[in-house]
């Protein structure tokens, strides 16, 4: 796939002509873009576009010819977007959405062949939907250069045992210091990876490094019984040769699969058939299988039943809320017995005070995971600490 980047084109550059063939989308950075059409005397403008504007678009989405010129007035600076990331998210939409939107365009184009195209401005600032359309577009831009760049880390954070007192494993989590913009938010990223395949390689370059870090942690203490918990999701699920190079990954870096906890959430047992043979599959490589924010998704207890897990996460809102409410209190209680009946290892997370710890120890669940414990901390982070 062609990489999205931002390139400078110098004044009166023409970007595409009416007739070419769309190969791409453009968001402007900085300067002015003409759309005319027609040549020489017949030339006529039809809009001046400026910074934040997308144009070029609605040739990707039709997959027809330009119907229009545009040229740069200035110097610009454009957001370019190659096909395949445009075109990926018109074909994971409604079939529905998709008929009506070729349906639009093309009365559109028929209209402005048969009339003298209006001249006209784009009011700036005044839709806020797409102005966040175009945001969150600019964003996963961003995202598959961050891939590319390495601009995206792990960070773990520590499992304890609570009957020995000792870490046991930790979770890994993805973290995306953007050059320009800082920190970003990881529901955000991690979301806007989700609706397109950027989840997959995110997820496995994520594997990778969390599979190499495991092993100097494990170094670092001589225990190779240290596990890793990754996550899983649903739109990895069906990527065709997920589990073979998850599995090709594990055995390359040099840990038994046995150490790798693969978590799934909840809400993703309503694809029951395929979530049960990926976990056949994964376990017969010898995975272990986490079901995570337990009590917090749709599936039924039946469904639970039926699968070949190992772990059970509960979610932390059960146990922050554990001593204010009476009913929260009888769900995680109900929650743990469930899982302990089940012969599952049960990890619940959000464990924040030493009474937590206290109740679930009592309640018999054999992992907490929290800020009491340690926040998420990088490779180096947890080296250097105490916590090993």
């Amino acid at each position: 796939m062609e990489q999205d980047h931002s390139c400078r084109f110098p004044q009166g550059h023409v970007l595409f002509q009416e007739g070419d063939a769309a190969d791409a989308a453009y968001i402007i950075e900085s300067g002015t873009i003409i759309i005319s059409t027609g040549s020489g005397d017949d030339r006529q403008q039809l809009s001046e576009l400026g910074p934040g504007e997308i144009l070029g678009e609605m040739a990707l989405i039709d997959a027809k010819t330009r119907t229009a010129t545009a040229t740069c007035a200035s110097d610009c600076t454009l957001r370019i977007i190659h096909r395949d990331a445009l075109v990926q998210r018109i074909e994971a939409a409604d079939p529905i959405i998709r008929h009506l939107l070729q349906l639009t365009l093309q009365r559109y184009r028929d209209q402005i062949q048969s009339e003298p195209p209006t001249p006209y401005t784009v009011a700036r600032g005044q839709n806020n939907k797409a102005h966040e359309a175009l945001e969150k577009l600019n964003l996963e831009v961003d995202l598959r250069q961050a891939l590319d760049e390495g601009q995206l880390q792990c960070v773990y954070q520590p499992i304890q045992n609570l009957a020995r007192g000792r870490i046991a494993g930790f979770e890994a989590l993805t973290r995306w210091q953007h050059p320009q913009l800082g920190a970003i938010n990881p529901e955000a990223f991690i979301n806007l990876a989700e609706e397109t395949d950027l989840i997959v390689p995110i997820g496995l370059h994520n594997l990778r490094q969390a599979c190499h870090d495991l092993k100097a942690f494990q170094a670092a203490v001589s225990d190779t019984e240290l596990f890793m918990s990754i996550n899983v999701s649903g739109r990895q699920l069906h990527h065709p040769g997920f589990s073979r190079q998850v599995l090709e990954i594990v055995q390359a870096e040099g840990i038994h699969p046995r150490q790798i906890k693969l978590e799934i959430t909840e809400n993703l047992v309503v694809d029951f058939e395929r979530v049960q043979h990926w976990i056949q599959e994964s376990k017969a490589h010898g995975f272990r299988i986490s079901l995570d924010d337990f009590g917090t998704g749709y599936s039924g207890m039946s469904l639970l039943c039926q699968l070949d897990l190992n772990t059970l996460k509960i979610d932390k809102s059960f146990v922050q809320s554990m001593f204010d409410s009476r009913c929260e209190a009888v769900v995680l209680e109900t929650m743990v017995h469930l899982g302990l009946g089940l012969e599952l290892d049960i990890i619940a997370e959000g464990v924040e005070t030493e009474a937590h710890e206290h109740r679930l120890r009592e309640l018999g669940v054999q992992f907490g995971q929290g800020y009491l414990y340690a926040r998420p901390l990088g490779r180096e982070e947890i080296l250097a600490s105490n916590l090993l």
